[in-house]
């Protein structure tokens, strides 16, 4: 069974977690510079408030509603991110961050196995260690636990556990509600008369094939209750970027699962940069093989990050700030089975307001060597141009034992008439 766990109102609640005086009022997160608003508590939606909006135009409404303002403290926000991974992790090993404040859990418990109690004993437990309230969803794939997770936003308890026969909830709900499909695409289903998750989830295989990639097809059987898409299938929310990935075989030794996370760290900032953006902070995990419980069992899961002083893109320099880290973290004498990089506090680059009193993180210069990094490796293929910290040989990568020759893409797999 899967459980997707999202924090309600993360930046806006870690605020109120520490000022009690913020109990009930609305609360706005600024962005950098408090330049718009990027986090709005429950009572500040109420008022009409959306993410975006100018701080500067709206002040008056703001001081005659008593909305109290903060400043983004990305410090507070990735430690706080930090934590909550930490104690989902007491209740199974199998914990999957997809965001700052989001993450998919794997649990199995005994017949019958009454998984709202779990949910519910999980959710208490976050609230009384954390002081953050979230949502609880529990369901047979991550596609469905997602969709319970937005009908536990709305239950009393804050937890919704997917019947066995999802079609009754499928029914109602507009496709392009579902995980991984966009607007876009919901667009293009609607155009085949898929207007509903359930009529994508009754969709003939071979006819969501025919027409769409195979993500949806997917996505339609992950509906059914067949499990079939990762974390990293599906692109995180534009709050963060990451990367996180399976290794063919476990790892014992710290060099390789240092190579690993240098690498997913490239990938990450790759996609930071694609977006025109810079990050605020970084955390990355790894996860280990060991005998474990259902629940309230330590290890398995190792989580480390830090804040930046100034919002970062250049992929060399996010990796000196993750490789101290990384000697802190790793513990000797683990098997390790998967890891990933966590990027959060997005900003758009080129509007971050530089310390005086510290040197420029990023230089012209550096911005100029991503850039051509990324360009070349888009040009002849990913991982034409790396750092020597992310591995040569890279046994931890994917077992790929029967890969084909890239014939359109690889100058050595072209095809040779005879």
């Amino acid at each position: 069974m899967f459980l997707h766990v999202d924090i309600n109102s993360f930046y806006a609640s870690c605020e109120k977690v520490f000022n009690p005086r913020l109990a009930g009022r609305p609360v706005a997160v600024l962005s950098n510079n408090d330049g718009c608003v990027v986090a709005c508590s429950p009572e500040l939606k109420k008022l009409g408030v959306k993410v975006g909006v100018p701080y500067f135009q709206n002040k008056p409404f703001f001081d005659r509603h008593n909305v109290h303002a903060c400043s983004s403290n990305y410090a507070l926000y990735g430690d706080m991110s930090c934590r909550v991974m930490k104690v989902l992790a007491t209740f199974t090993p199998e914990v999957e961050p997809y965001s700052i404040d989001e993450a998919f859990l794997e649990a199995s418990l005994p017949e019958p196995g009454d998984y709202g109690a779990f949910a519910r004993d999980l959710r208490a437990t976050l609230l009384k260690w954390t002081g953050l309230s979230a949502g609880v969803g529990a369901a047979a794939t991550r596609t469905l636990a997602k969709l319970a997770n937005r009908a536990a936003k709305k239950s009393p308890g804050g937890v919704f556990v997917m019947p066995r026969d999802a079609a009754e909830f499928l029914r109602g709900l507009p496709v392009g509600d579902v995980w991984g499909i966009g607007e876009r695409l919901a667009e293009r289903l609607r155009g085949q008369g898929i207007t509903t998750a359930l009529q994508l989830a009754e969709t003939p295989q071979h006819v969501i094939r025919q027409s769409f990639h195979v993500g949806v097809a997917r996505i339609s059987q992950e509906l059914l209750g067949r499990s079939c898409v990762e974390p990293g299938d599906v692109e995180a929310p534009a709050k963060s970027a990451g990367c996180s990935r399976s290794f063919c075989h476990p790892l014992e030794s710290p060099e390789p699962l240092r190579e690993a996370v240098m690498h997913y760290a490239a990938l990450a900032c790759e996609k930071l940069r694609a977006g025109k953006l810079r990050a605020s902070g970084v955390n990355f995990y790894f996860r280990h093989f060991d005998d474990y419980a259902t629940r309230h069992q330590t290890g398995g899961f190792i989580f480390g990050g830090t804040p930046f002083s100034q919002p970062l893109s250049d992929t060399s320099a996010i990796m000196r700030r993750i490789a101290p880290l990384f000697a802190k973290a790793y513990q000797p004498g683990r098997k390790y089975r998967k890891a990933g990089v966590l990027l959060y506090g997005l900003v758009p680059r080129g509007v971050e307001q530089p310390d005086l009193f510290l040197p420029r993180a990023e230089t012209p210069r550096a911005d100029a060597l991503n850039d051509f990094v990324d360009r070349l490796n888009r040009r002849h293929g990913r991982g034409t141009l790396f750092r020597l910290s992310e591995g040569i040989g890279r046994p931890w990568g994917m077992r790929r034992e029967f890969l084909s020759p890239r014939y359109t893409t690889r100058w050595q797999d072209i095809p040779v008439a005879k």
